[in-house]
């Protein structure tokens, strides 16, 4: 039963407009929250996945690919991703270099060109400048040497960090490396 007035005992009918315009505004809501708010999920499970692929013993083309993936969303740069890769690069050039060097090979050359487009932006932070020189410093361990030699982009990475933050002990330290 409708409401009903209290002296006619007639129901009133309330116009349907409404009903329908919220309705087709919670379904255009729906792919906006999706864009919104799942994709950085999805990213950060990419990212999870592809750390908990080389912490089981994993390959590095599998570990690669996800990485891959979660640079892959439009819209989206992960300075979490980004790090995450670069805090790889010395562990996989010690211990993978040797077992699968094409594969190593890839994976700083991915680390490089993120942690090279995230430096040139004007804001750049001191911790991006040094991570790129321990990436650089890294990768120039890798045999046979890349062509050019990277410890020179190392040295150019830690003097820009030097020159934002000349008091800064850990660049100190990364230069005398």
């Amino acid at each position: 039963p409708g409401v009903v007035e209290e002296e006619s005992k007639a129901p009133v009918h309330r116009p349907l407009a409404p009903w329908i315009a919220g309705g087709a505004a919670a379904i255009a809501i729906v792919p906006a929250i999706y864009l919104l708010n799942l994709r950085p999920l999805f990213l950060a499970h990419d990212v999870i996945a592809a750390l908990s692929v080389l912490q089981g013993g994993g390959r590095l083309v599998e570990s690669r690919a996800y990485f891959e993936k979660a640079f892959s969303y439009p819209g989206l740069r992960s300075q979490e991703a980004i790090e995450q890769m670069a805090e790889l690069v010395p562990q996989i050039v010690a211990a993978r270099a040797a077992t699968e060097p094409a594969e190593a090979r890839l994976f700083v050359d991915r680390a490089i060109r993120e942690l090279t487009a995230l430096t040139n932006s004007p804001a750049v932070e001191v911790k991006h400048l040094l991570m790129l020189g321990d990436v650089y410093t890294s990768a120039s361990a890798i045999e046979p040497p890349y062509e050019p030699p990277y410890r020179p982009f190392a040295l150019e990475s830690y003097n820009r960090a030097l020159a934002i933050s000349p008091n800064n002990e850990q660049i100190y330290v990364a230069l005398s490396n």
